[in-house]
């Protein structure tokens, strides 16, 4: 008869420990490298990305790239795989940003798309979750809690600016 391995308690490893270990060396805080979320942007005004750049928390969230036509989604996703892509409701590109994304949110299940748009009314609202939306930005709305917003998606939360129409 075969006889398992003995697995060792912690007690018993802090009384006894292996021969030939490395005691762990204590970590400062400036040597733990903090890995943050990617977001990505995908609007046709390039200073909106541009500002969503500069909102962004550094400590928490890494502006991953943009993009200004439905038809580069695809690339950008593929390419630089974000955690978080903040999507305009009005970009060129043929197919519209909702469609796009009722296709594709499948397609990229690493990626949680938030809408961020300058349109607050509940029907875009409905649409976009409906479309597998993470959330509703409306553009210009709290650029102070983008990061904490982003934050809530992360953690898997929907997430609502505070003037989007989303009360019945």
């Amino acid at each position: 008869m075969r006889r398992l391995p003995r697995v060792f308690s912690w007690r018993a490893f802090q009384t006894e420990p292996l021969i030939g270990t490395l005691a762990p060396v204590p970590v400062t805080a400036t040597q733990v490298r903090r890995t943050s979320a990617r977001v990505a942007c995908a609007d046709d005004y390039p200073p909106v990305c541009e500002a969503l750049q500069r909102g962004l928390d550094p400590e928490r969230f890494t502006f991953a790239g943009a993009v200004s036509d439905i038809r580069s989604l695809d690339w950008l996703l593929e390419q630089v795989k974000p955690a978080i892509l903040l999507l305009d409701l009005d970009m060129p590109g043929g197919e519209r940003p909702l469609s796009w994304l009722a296709r594709s949110a499948a397609k990229y299940p690493f990626t949680r798309v938030v809408v961020y748009s300058a349109h607050p009314d509940r029907e875009f609202i409905d649409e976009a979750i409906g479309s597998g939306a993470w959330g509703y930005i409306v553009k210009g709305d709290e650029p102070a809690r983008l990061s904490d917003l982003l934050t809530r998606v992360l953690e898997g939360q929907m997430v609502f600016s505070r003037s989007a129409d989303v009360m019945d």
